[in-house]
């Protein structure tokens, strides 16, 4: 038996045939093996290029900053930003309608919702994913390619909170712009977002400074500006109570009475914003013959026109520029948010059904399904003002006063706004 099977063992080794078929099992062997070393290959290549990429680059619709410690330079000159970085700006879809002002060169992102940097925790705390995870989405600190640039107090932070629901939006409140600080410095500032993420940034202060979003729209090629403006009356009693309610009490200002201030505490506010107040808004705004102080700050940041004019003079494309109708928003928040998706060329997120009135709360709310809270329009601090508020013979003087302005906006923009 032992010596029939050599034999055969014997025939088949010596079979051209089995020779063939060893010798294509031996390639077979060898390009599988290639392969698979070649694959291997690419992906450290890759892991390479995530981990240490290149200190300032373009990823996505953001210039990403990549602080790696040692490489650091906090003196990067603006020139070498500009020459280092070309922005992309591509058309997302196709033509577009009901929009003020759509910009033809819109941010390109992907339409798939992208997986955000950041988990939510009580009352919508958020908190960084670990960091493996960050290293995964390829989580960076990016400058804004959105600014909503005001008006004050005519929902610049709650349109900016409901934008940050939408998964390809990462919003962030407070953001300012020192021109003589590095822009590393401002990058530092930002929050955590993915490639296809895009931050928008919430800067109402900019508005009445042309000269800085010039600037700024220099460091960020292809900057886009949100504008909210709401009824100039309202505005200017919404800020006289925030002034109040909100920054004189979180400031050092402790013997603050709540309807009465003396006169220390008077000069501590109006060095504190710039406002000189007194004892209510209409003393406020009035003069001692009580006529309308047209000169108090209050009432010159309702004449929306001379600061949009002067803005426009600074912008080489006013497509960039979306004007958002506060009064609507509002009322209907949801048609401004279907704007602004549209003016950023994002994917469809906010529908009717997210929204629903608060019988509680007196509040309109939109249901944020990956969120513990939801998010209230009014709730922030409760400042919001009403035309029934202000005292009727200094209302018409108000609205005598900002009517020509209102014209002159409606004229200029060629538009009819909710308050007209």
């Amino acid at each position: 038996m032992r010596t029939r099977i050599c034999r055969k063992l014997n025939y088949w080794a010596l079979s051209p045939s089995c020779n063939v078929m060893l010798l294509l099992i031996n390639v077979c062997l060898l390009s599988i093996t290639g392969l698979v070393w070649w694959t291997a290959f690419q992906g450290f290549i890759d892991v390479e290029r995530r981990v240490y990429p290149k200190r300032i680059e373009t990823d996505g619709p953001n210039l990403i900053f990549h602080n790696r410690g040692a490489d650091l330079k906090p003196n990067v000159s603006l020139e070498l930003i500009r020459n280092s970085t070309t922005l992309r700006s591509e058309p997302v879809g196709g033509n577009l309608s009901n929009t003020n002002t759509v910009s033809s060169s819109r941010i390109h992102l992907s339409s798939d919702p992208p997986p955000t940097c950041y988990k939510y925790g009580h009352d919508n705390q958020k908190s960084l994913k670990p960091k493996q995870t960050l290293r995964q989405l390829r989580c960076q600190r990016r400058l804004p390619k959105v600014l909503i640039i005001g008006v004050k107090k005519c929902g610049t932070v709650e349109l900016t909170g409901l934008l940050d629901h939408h998964p390809q939006i990462e919003g962030i409140s407070g953001v300012s712009f020192d021109p003589n600080v590095p822009v590393e410095e401002w990058i530092r500032k930002m929050p955590m977002s993915s490639p296809k993420q895009v931050i928008v940034g919430n800067a109402p202060g900019l508005l009445d400074r042309p000269s800085l979003v010039d600037y700024i729209n220099e460091v960020i090629p292809d900057l886009k500006l949100i504008l909210i403006l709401c009824d100039p009356i309202e505005r200017a009693k919404s800020d006289f109570n925030h002034i109040v309610n909100v920054i004189a009490r979180k400031s050092e200002l402790q013997r603050l009475v709540r309807h009465r201030f003396d006169k220390k505490t008077q000069q501590k506010i109006a060095l504190f914003r710039g406002y000189e107040l007194l004892d209510n808004f209409e003393d406020t705004i009035t003069n001692n013959h009580g006529n309308l102080n047209t000169s108090h700050l209050l009432i010159q940041k309702g004449l929306y026109i001379r600061y949009i004019q002067d803005l426009f003079e600074q912008i080489d494309d006013i497509e960039q520029v979306l004007v958002v109708d506060g009064g609507m928003f509002q009322k209907n928040p949801l048609f401004a948010l279907k704007e602004v998706e549209q003016f950023l060329g994002l994917s469809r997120f906010f529908t009717k059904q997210q929204f629903y009135f608060d019988q509680k709360a007196a509040l309109l709310c939109m249901n944020a399904t990956d969120r513990p809270n939801n998010y209230c329009l009014g709730s922030i601090n409760g400042t919001v003002a009403q035309r029934g508020e202000i005292n009727s013979q200094i209302f018409h003087q108000m609205a005598d006063f900002f009517r020509p302005y209102d014209l002159q906006l409606s004229d200029y923009l060629n538009r009819t706004f909710s308050w007209m």
